[in-house]
Order: C-alpha cells, then sequence, then structure tokens
C-alpha cells in the first residue's frame, strides 16, 4: 500500500497526497539551468476530479481531495462539489458523455442538463453549449431519476439552483432583434404569493397571470366577459375578474360617482341593466333579459 500523507496549499488542507507513479501526461515544469528548481505546480486527472498531481522537480506525485469535494485548475484547490468553484465537474460532465453517459445533470443549474446522445450545438445564441439542453418552463432535472420533473418533485441535489423566473431559462430568452422580450411575455411571480395577480405590463386589461410557487404558472390568463356583455377586466384592486363599471374613470372604466347624491339605487347612464347603490357606488347588474327600473330589475 502506498504511503498517504496530509496535503497543504497555501496552509489550507485540501487532501493527501500518494506517492505512486500513474500512467498521466506529465505536465509539472521540468528543471533547467536556467531555473533548476520550478515553481509549484499542480493540475486535475484527466479522468477523475477528485484526483489531482503535485508536481516535484519536474515529477507529478498524485493526490486525492477530501470527500465532496473536487480539484479546480482555475483556482489551484479542491472546492466544494458543484459549488461555484468547481469547474473540473462542469467540464467533467462532457468528459462523461464520451464515456458511454446518457443524460447527466448540469453541475449548477437545476434546469439543465447534459444530452450525451445530441453533438450538436442547437442554441445559436450561445447560451446553451455541446451537450447542453434544458428543461421546458417551470420543469428541473432531476438527477435521481435522470429526467425533467414538475419543479415540486424534483430532486436538484445540495448545489444546484432551482431557479424560479421564467427568464433565467434560455430558452425563453430572444433570439432575433423581433422577438417580445422575455419579461414582457413571461412576467416574473418571484416574491408573489401563490394565485391570481396583476400583470404587470397590462394593468386594467382583462390579462392577469397565475403564480405557484413564486413560479408564473400561466401568463395568458384572460378575464370572461362582463355579466352585461362587454370585457370582463382584472382589477389589481380587488384581484378579480370585474365590468367597465367596477374600473375607476381615469383607468379607463365607468365607475359611478355618489358625490352628491341620496341613499339610494341608481341606474347608470350607459347600460340600463346596470346600478349602483349610493353610498359606496356598489354595482351590480339585472339578470339578462331585464332593466333596472323603478328601484328594481324588471
Amino acid at each position: 500500500m502506498p504511503f498517504c500523507a496530509n496535503f497543504y496549499v497555501s496552509f489550507f488542507l485540501i487532501g493527501y497526497v500518494c506517492s505512486v507513479p500513474v500512467d498521466v501526461p506529465n505536465k509539472c515544469p521540468q528543471p533547467s539551468a536556467a531555473i533548476p528548481v520550478p515553481r509549484a505546480f499542480y493540475y486535475v486527472h484527466p479522468y477523475d476530479c477528485t484526483s489531482f498531481f503535485s508536481c516535484s522537480f519536474g515529477l507529478p506525485q498524485q493526490a486525492y481531495c477530501a470527500p465532496g469535494t473536487r480539484f479546480s485548475n482555475v483556482f489551484n484547490a479542491c472546492a466544494t462539489e458543484f459549488s461555484h468553484y468547481d469547474t473540473c465537474s462542469r467540464e467533467n460532465a462532457v468528459r462523461e458523455c464520451s464515456r458511454g453517459a446518457t443524460l447527466i445533470g448540469h453541475p449548477t443549474i437545476c434546469q439543465r442538463y447534459y444530452n450525451c446522445s445530441d453533438h450538436s450545438i442547437r442554441d445559436p445564441r450561445g447560451f446553451l453549449k455541446e451537450f447542453e439542453s434544458e428543461c421546458p418552463y417551470p420543469q428541473l432535472f432531476d438527477i435521481v431519476e435522470r429526467r425533467c420533473k414538475s419543479f415540486k418533485e424534483a430532486y436538484c441535489g445540495p448545489y444546484r439552483n432551482p431557479d424560479v423566473e421564467p427568464c433565467a431559462y434560455v430558452n425563453n430568452l430572444c433570439g432575433t432583434s423581433h422577438c417580445q422580450p422575455c419579461s414582457d411575455r413571461l412576467p416574473s411571480c418571484a416574491g408573489l404569493s401563490d394565485g391570481f395577480h396583476k400583470h404587470p405590463l397590462r394593468l386594467w386589461t382583462p390579462y392577469y397571470i397565475e403564480c405557484d410557487t413564486q413560479r408564473t404558472i400561466n401568463a395568458r390568463l384572460m378575464c370572461p366577459s362582463a355579466p352585461v356583455g362587454g370585457p370582463g377586466i382584472y382589477s389589481p384592486v380587488k384581484k378579480t375578474c370585474v365590468s367597465l363599471w367596477e374600473v375607476p374613470r381615469d383607468k379607463g372604466g365607468l365607475e359611478p360617482s355618489c358625490d352628491g347624491k341620496a341613499a339610494k339605487k341608481y341606474r347608470t347612464d350607459e347600460n340600463p341593466a346596470v346600478y349602483y347603490t349610493c353610498p359606496g357606488g356598489v354595482v351590480a347588474y339585472c339578470p339578462v333579459g331585464t332593466v333596472f327600473r323603478n328601484g328594481s330589475c324588471s
């Protein structure tokens, strides 16, 4: 059994080293007359992110990261697996494809994965790289079942970030100059409660959105016609669909006013089947085929 010892870089313990010869390319700087003692140098194992090599007088010595960490050539240290600093796992996903894997979860983004059977780069915008694919919003890639699933059921793992905003999914982003911006098409529900909410770019219109667990479940909801005909309007105040007579006049509606009027019921000027009660201006509608006259519908 080879001798192993704790291994330190800049006084930080990053793993342990074993002085065992290995059949890998020697990338170590070589001694020369000008530089008899080359600088310290480390590089990751070409097939194993948990292993790396330290150089001593031009010869590599194999070392191993502590459990749960991977070696990064960028930072010259072992980093927590799938963290921002774990560059090796991201690169290794493509290598895993070449060794016969099928679907591999992206190391940091939960809605993305690597499809090893697809060598094409299908995203001309450059957001998705070779082998890289993305689940349809708001699904996430389950790293155990290796497939896209409902965001409420998918297991992301401890270090893969499950994005909630629709525009965090690159497939929702624009690829042409004439594309309607993602934020216009798919408003974010981040920070909103479950249920129905106003469409932020279409206030006091028939359009509204539905949110679930801060995700935009439906951005194309539209109010049905009002009880007396005409378009239904989503009220961000009442958080429901209303008729034009329940929309303030400064918002383009026909909301009646009780200013200077006695306490009783009044018929609206615009439609005989619509009436309101003062004080308060509460709007009501007569049954189909009737109109408001003499204080009641008939």
